[in-house]
Order: C-alpha cells, then sequence, then structure tokens
C-alpha cells in the first residue's frame, strides 16, 4: 500500500500543487483510504516529501555506483557528467518531477530540506572527491566547492533551459549523439579549469 500510495501521489501534486491536492485524490488513484496516510506518514507533508525524494531517487544515478574507483579522476569525471546528461535526454525524467523541482525552488521548505539531504547531498559529495582529487592539492575549500557548482550547473542547464533551449535552436535535438556531444564538451571545459588551478602555481 505505501509503494501504491507514492506511486499515485506526485503527479497529483505536481498537477494541483501541495496545497490544491487532496489525500482523496490520491488514495482514490492508489486503491486505498485515507487511513493508509496517516499510518505510512503521519500526515500530508510528510507525504509529500517522502514522494518527491522517492521519485528523484529512482531518476537519479546512485552516487556510490556511478564511477570506479579504479577509474583515474578524469574518467570519474567524465562519468558523472555523462550519467546526468543521459538523465536529461536519453532518458528524460518524467514532467511533473520537472515541476515539482520548480515549486520547491520557488517556495523552498522541509520538502527541499529532505531533497538536498537525501538526493543531492551524497552526489555533490561524491562530484567533490572527484574534484579534490583532479585540482592542486592547496586548492582551498571554496575552490573545490566553486568548481563542483560549474560541472552540476552546466549539466542542469539542459534540464531546466529545455523551454528556451526550443526556441533558441529548434533543430537541436538531444539525443544519444548529441548527448554524447555534450558529455565531451562539458567534460572538457571542466578539464580545462582544472588545469589553469593548475596552471596558476606555476
Amino acid at each position: 500500500t505505501k509503494q501504491k500510495l507514492l506511486e499515485s501521489a506526485l503527479d497529483i501534486f505536481a498537477e494541483e500543487g501541495f496545497k490544491s491536492a487532496t489525500v482523496q485524490q490520491i488514495v482514490g488513484r492508489a486503491g486505498a483510504n485515507v487511513s493508509a496516510i496517516n499510518y505510512h506518514f503521519g500526515n500530508k507533508a510528510n507525504f509529500y516529501a517522502e514522494a518527491v525524494v522517492h521519485h528523484i531517487k529512482k531518476t537519479l544515478p546512485n552516487a556510490s555506483l556511478e564511477s570506479k574507483s579504479e577509474n583515474s579522476p578524469e574518467e570519474q569525471l567524465r562519468t558523472f557528467i555523462s550519467q546526468r546528461i543521459t538523465i536529461f535526454t536519453k532518458k528524460k525524467p518524467p514532467r511533473f518531477i520537472e515541476k515539482i523541482m520548480i515549486q520547491e525552488m520557488a517556495n523552498p521548505g522541509p520538502v527541499m530540506d529532505k531533497m538536498v539531504e537525501h538526493v543531492i547531498r551524497p552526489s555533490f559529495k561524491r562530484l567533490s572527491e572527484i574534484m579534490t582529487k583532479l585540482l592542486p592539492e592547496d586548492c582551498s575549500e571554496a575552490e573545490v566547492r566553486r568548481h563542483c557548482f560549474s560541472v552540476v550547473g552546466q549539466c542542469n542547464f539542459y534540464l531546466h533551459s529545455q523551454p528556451i533551449l526550443s526556441r533558441l535552436s529548434p533543430d537541436m535535438e538531444l539525443d544519444e549523439e548529441e548527448a554524447a556531444q555534450l558529455v565531451e564538451h562539458i567534460t572538457s571545459v571542466c578539464l580545462a579549469a582544472v588545469k589553469a588551478e593548475h596552471d596558476k602555481r606555476l
């Protein structure tokens, strides 16, 4: 029952918004009853948060499995970027995930806290480990963080800017071939920035 509720919830939350979506709508679609919400989640707010995290975890790659430690840091970075570009192109996340993300960015609250803690922070930690290996040893934590934000920003652009991209370049199709070229482009840009950090210290 808990699984059915989670699977049924997010599209309704995305369509109606957290405040307008009703528990009755969700349990009706899941074939459950209202008491199941209280039993499994405690209240509507907790239910909403768990549903969002559940679906994002299904969409995003597992940070601990996405790149083998025996690979070079450069290849680990390429793998990190590749998995995110693949999600946003060949394996696009459901539209309701994008709607929920936009809602949470506009009005951050407890759900955003859960998303950061359970989904975003582990992935960012993995990226930080990769960038630390690539950058000079004397790079500060702030410098490493800026490089990480640059990687994430370039990847996320292709998720959040689809309406703009489709108008700027209507002939651009984010298919498997384009995704592969984007991965190489972003990786090259990020590694060039890493090289610049090393060159500054010569």
